[in-house]
């Protein structure tokens, strides 16, 4: 080809062939210079980096955690598993692990880990599997019970062995851990796809007839309806059923009533304080006429302090009442926001009525 156009040119003397005969040469120079670049490339991924570089270099431990004084559980470098290492026998007992739980309780043997998607259950002490991975989801032990979740959904609890010794047709209802405190754990009802309590006998020491229940401190929190109640340890109600909310603090308990007010309790559910007020501001208004720049324009408004005062109950949720500058209260907490339109008018939202300074409404 070359040959051709050399004669060409040469034959007729033109230089128009010349400049064609440059440009072939130069696309063939770069498409050659191309493939050899990305030859080379791939090489150097495939079998550089892929073949020889990160086998290598994926053998290497990026960091450690010891499951116990003779176990350590290594994250691999380049590798989103672990694998277990026992120190005392200088060797690795087990890889290719997706996963090993840290266990709150570190006086626990038995641990749970994943591999291929499944979930079974190791001793951390020796790096030993007692349980195959074969479940979809586990959780820890607890007083000798641990609760998984099998194939067809059900959730079980077994003992150490692996052994099934809890079967009451029970469903996952997103708990985050099934785990037996004081005797009970909450689970739910497979068919109602309510929440309640079982004992480590598989007995319903709540029924499931909740939205949900939580331990919360010494308690048990219950929901049903959207409103709360609350139980002691041994299920004795403390607080009925009844309130859009309920926070138990160190020394009391305080709820919010539906009416948007708030009392405080003792532990024993005896009443401490009938209403609660969280908060007292004084509501200003614009007043007077407004401070001006050089130019005459507005850079600041004068404000003026208004005859009553706006206090927030943390009940359900944030509200509002008007009190009197004498502490008298005027308005029970109803109003997400008071404004004051002047010294014995204000504006009450979301309702959007204007009150006066006794409370009454004018509009």
């Amino acid at each position: 080809m070359s040959k051709f156009l050399s004669s060409l040119c040469f034959r007729r003397g033109d230089g128009f062939w010349m400049y064609v005969w440059k440009i072939l040469v130069l696309i063939v120079t770069a498409t050659v210079a191309f493939v050899g670049v990305l030859v080379f490339w791939q090489f150097c991924r495939y079998k550089v980096y892929y073949g020889w570089l990160r086998p290598a270099l994926s053998n290497k431990v990026s960091w450690s955690v010891y499951l116990s004084d003779r176990i350590r559980m290594d994250y691999m470098l380049y590798s989103n598993g672990v694998r277990l290492y026992d120190k005392e026998q200088d060797k690795v007992v087990m890889k290719g692990l997706a996963s090993v739980f840290i266990p709150e309780n570190m006086s626990d043997s038995l641990t749970v880990f994943r591999k291929d998607g499944k979930r079974g259950y190791l001793n951390r002490f020796t790096g030993e599997v007692v349980i195959p991975a074969r479940y979809r989801r586990a959780w820890v032990f607890s007083e000798g019970l641990a609760g998984v979740q099998l194939e067809d959904e059900r959730i079980v609890f077994i003992d150490s062995t692996g052994n099934v010794v809890i079967d009451k047709m029970l469903r996952y209802g997103g708990e985050s851990a099934y785990v037996f405190h004081d005797g009970l754990c909450r689970v739910t009802d497979y068919y109602s796809c309510k929440a309640g309590l079982i004992d480590t006998a598989g007995r319903w020491a709540l029924e499931p007839e909740y939205d949900n229940v939580v331990r919360y401190r010494d308690f048990w929190l219950v929901r049903k309806g959207g409103l709360y109640g609350l139980l002691t340890i041994d299920l004795d109600t403390v607080l009925s059923v009844s309130y859009p909310r309920i926070e138990v603090k160190d020394d009391c308990i305080e709820v919010g009533l539906q009416d948007h007010t708030a009392k405080l309790f003792d532990y024993e559910g005896n009443v401490l304080e009938e209403f609660l007020i969280d908060e007292v501001s004084d509501l200003l208004y614009p007043a007077g006429t407004p401070v001006a720049d050089e130019y005459g324009e507005p850079v600041d408004t004068v404000y003026a302090r208004a005859s009553c005062k706006a206090y927030m109950v943390y009940g359900a949720g944030r509200h509002y009442g008007l009190m009197g500058g004498d502490g008298k209260i005027l308005t029970p907490p109803s109003y997400t926001e008071i404004v004051a339109l002047g010294r014995d008018l204000y504006f009450c939202r979301p309702n959007g009525i204007v009150l006066n300074e006794k409370g009454q409404r004018v509009n």
